[in-house]
């Protein structure tokens, strides 16, 4: 899941990762869900509920525009929780300002921003490792997505040695990199070539040079015994 995935590539370097999902519901979703998983396992490593739930309640913020439906009282218990959770996570102006300052610094939470329509394009996060994407992109915004995930960073450590972040990731749940080519027409081929590039050929490519190596090994080993 997510958050596995995170504690091994963001985590261990202090970098953060953005969720972004298709509409406010899935927003607050995704956050429970989330909160959920961070703070079972802050609980197994040994931190108390509250302490873990505090915690995982912290690495989060979500980051969404406000409907005039969200205070509107509702006899559908699902739609009620919605509505509730839309209200307690929504920030303001200020809120926003404060928490985006927060994700772009070193040691500061959150560590996650989820989004479904604010911050998809023209936001600088150069700390922003990987991109969760779960809402269908298409051209100049699936590009401007990827582009702004994929920027280079060096974190300084106190020490004074840098960690390096030489590219970004994107964990594509939805399918919108098949996409990819189609919004790339716009570009000069050679300006965007290898711009993506399948896992699975990738993985074909390594299991045929791996074969080559063994191959290669074995007519030396028989050529040492000639």
């Amino acid at each position: 899941g997510i958050w596995e995935h995170f504690k091994a590539v963001c985590q261990p370097d202090g970098f953060k990762a953005q969720i972004v999902v298709v509409d406010r519901e899935a927003v607050i979703l995704y956050r429970a869900a989330l909160a959920a998983v961070i703070a079972a396992d802050l609980e197994r490593s040994g931190m108390d509920a509250e302490a873990a739930q505090a915690k995982a309640d912290a690495m989060i913020a979500c980051v969404y525009s406000r409907s005039q439906e969200d205070n509107k009282p509702s006899e559908n218990p699902d739609v009620a929780a919605l509505r509730a959770g839309l209200e307690a996570h929504f920030l303001d102006a200020e809120a926003e300002k404060a928490v985006k300052k927060r994700f772009k610094a070193f040691g500061e939470e959150p560590s996650f921003l989820i989004v479904c329509d604010k911050l998809l394009t023209g936001f600088d996060a150069p700390i922003e490792h990987v991109m969760y994407l779960d809402k269908p992109l298409k051209e100049h915004n699936l590009l401007q997505a990827i582009a702004r995930t994929n920027r280079t960073h060096s974190i300084p450590r106190p020490d004074g040695s840098e960690i390096a972040k030489p590219h970004g990731r994107i964990v594509d749940y939805i399918g919108v990199t098949n996409h990819l080519d189609e919004a790339l027409k716009s570009y000069r081929s050679e300006d965007v070539e290898h711009a993506l590039r399948d896992i699975a050929i990738l993985r074909n490519d390594l299991k045929e040079a791996h074969a080559r190596y063994r191959a290669q090994k074995r007519a030396m080993k028989l050529e040492g015994l000639a």
